[in-house]
């Protein structure tokens, strides 16, 4: 009989998405937003909950047709140095995590797996 999965990490799909969008951070442990975008976004992720490490993943599916840019929120400490590039082929994806260890304003970013 195989192994039954009763618990794991929610992912929370968003369509249509475009212009300031707010993603919250877990209470404890991970998230991940499948965001797919219909035009331009420029990403907010809020502060988190004091003294807890979350983690956030967002995959970002560019439309069909692709062309959208998005914005990352400022003050992440990145793993690259800098703020990376968003893929906007039709239908690429981008995906990135993100990590915040308690309720400072330090947010750490990468992009990829």
């Amino acid at each position: 009989m195989a192994a039954k999965w009763e618990h794991g990490v929610p992912v929370k799909t968003h369509l249509a998405v475009s212009g300031v969008y707010s993603l919250q951070q877990p209470i404890f442990g991970d998230v991940v937003y499948r965001l797919l975008l219909a035009g331009d976004a420029s990403i907010d992720i809020d502060a988190g909950k004091a003294a807890e490490r979350q983690s956030m993943t967002i995959v970002i599916q560019q439309p069909l047709d692709g062309g959208c840019e998005v914005a990352w929120p400022s003050g992440v400490k990145w793993q690259e140095g800098r703020a990376p590039f968003v893929d906007s082929r039709p239908a690429a994806i981008t995906v990135a995590t993100f990590t915040r260890i308690d309720d400072s304003d330090l947010l750490f970013g990468r992009v990829g797996f």
